[in-house]
């Protein structure tokens, strides 16, 4: 399994730490990083490679 530094799902949404700003896309109770309950959803965030050429 591979972590990105900026994790994302294929539905666009990204969970977010609103106390330390950590993304993670599992869905959890508390933030992986600081343990933090306060986690709120990003959805439709455009990811770069939707531009890449092929």
């Amino acid at each position: 399994m591979e972590h990105a530094l900026f994790p994302s799902t294929e539905s666009g949404v990204v969970l977010r730490c609103t106390d330390c700003g950590a993304a993670f896309d599992e869905p959890r109770d508390r933030c992986p990083e600081c343990g933090s309950p306060e986690i709120e959803k990003e959805e439709g965030l455009e990811m770069p490679e939707t531009q890449r050429e092929s």
